[in-house]
């Protein structure tokens, strides 16, 4: 590791004073396999670690002295430049996809939600259907996807409180880790999400039983889609209620959370997430609805009936993309880390 370390410091230092303007392709794709090394490394020898009290996602902190050069070091390569990830064109520059017509009216479709819809459109317009209610996952344009993925985290943001807050920190951190693991690749081998399901299976670096390395490209996308499905879940069931039922909101948000997260949780986890939802979700349904900032409770509604069908196939597609690669880690989590008993393992988590 420290050997690994030197070398990237080296070409940190070369970098910042300009001394590889010139660098060889070859030089690059060896600096990139140099950096995979370091990320996998570091996550198969570090020490298991405390998830923070919301933890659901899948970023470990790094205790030993080499695992934080590591990332220090890793941080400074790419703020150099010398690798570069592709990702979406700014609006407004060649080559910007344009968006179909949507009927939004200006306000609403600048709003988060309004944007989350837009954006969800365009990404899924071109999406294989795999049956009637599922959409094939494994053509999607990686970059694309988790730029989408972003606009569930401007969501949640919007409708504020720490229990919101958390959540859309802990998914947007899954979506960096993501970005960090495909920018230390080589150009073209993670340009979809078959690709990386590809890439990880190939190496190896998955246990058995549907055990995940964490972190990794896996691991991350498990969790940003059950991230995702808790807020399709609860927009779907919250679509069902009548307009006079004030207790919507809170029922809508335990009923998707009793169904897409709580499996995963022990004890202290359910306590912590239940009083969360308790404290946000507790407006009454014509002031939840408010909260989106969407225009009219018609058009919040209808806005939000859109994006569940469009991203609920697209759950069903990668729940059977990720089964069928052994890539559905069901380990249970607790407030001091993953259990492995349920995998035959010796150890668990008590709460």
């Amino acid at each position: 590791d420290r050997a690994l370390v030197q070398q990237l410091l080296s070409v940190e230092h070369e970098c910042r004073f300009g001394k590889l303007e010139n660098v060889s392709h070859q030089r690059l794709r060896s600096e990139r396999r140099l950096r995979r090394d370091v990320l996998v490394r570091g996550a198969i020898e570090s020490p298991p670690l405390r998830r923070n009290t919301l933890r659901c996602g899948t970023m470990r902190a790094m205790f030993t002295t080499s695992a934080v050069l590591n990332a220090l070091s890793l941080l400074l390569i790419m703020s150099t430049g010398v690798v570069r990830c592709s990702s979406l064109p700014a609006p407004g520059t060649p080559g910007t996809p344009v968006m179909p017509s949507t009927g939004l009216s200006a306000s609403t479709s600048r709003s988060p939600l309004g944007a989350l819809y837009e954006d969800s459109q365009a990404l899924l317009r071109n999406a294989l259907p795999m049956t009637d209610s599922t959409q094939d996952p494994s053509t999607l344009p990686t970059i694309p996807f988790l730029e989408v993925c972003r606009d569930f985290v401007r969501v949640q943001r919007v409708l504020g409180g720490p229990a919101m807050a958390k959540s859309a920190d802990e998914l947007e951190q899954n979506i960096r880790l993501c970005e960090e693991f495909i920018r230390c690749e080589e150009e073209g081998t993670c340009e979809t999400l078959g690709d990386i399901f590809e890439l990880e299976t190939q190496r190896g670096i998955h246990g058995r039983g549907g055990i995940l390395c964490d972190p990794s490209m896996a691991c991350s996308i498990l969790w940003i889609r059950r991230s995702i499905a808790i807020q399709i879940t609860g927009i779907s069931i919250l679509l069902k209620s009548s307009q006079n039922d004030g207790g919507a909101p809170k029922r809508a948000a335990m009923d998707a959370y009793r169904q897409e997260l709580m499996p995963y949780h022990y004890r202290g986890l359910r306590v912590v997430w239940t009083l969360g939802i308790q404290a946000t979700c507790n407006k009454p349904r014509k002031q939840y609805l408010e909260g989106f900032k969407s225009g009219t409770e018609a058009e919040t509604l209808l806005l939000m009936r859109s994006i569940a069908d469009l991203w609920q196939p697209l759950i069903n597609g990668l729940m059977v993309m990720q089964a069928a690669y052994d890539f559905e880690d069901d380990r249970k989590w607790g407030l001091r880390g993953a259990s492995t008993a349920d995998h035959g393992g010796h150890g668990g988590v008590e709460e």
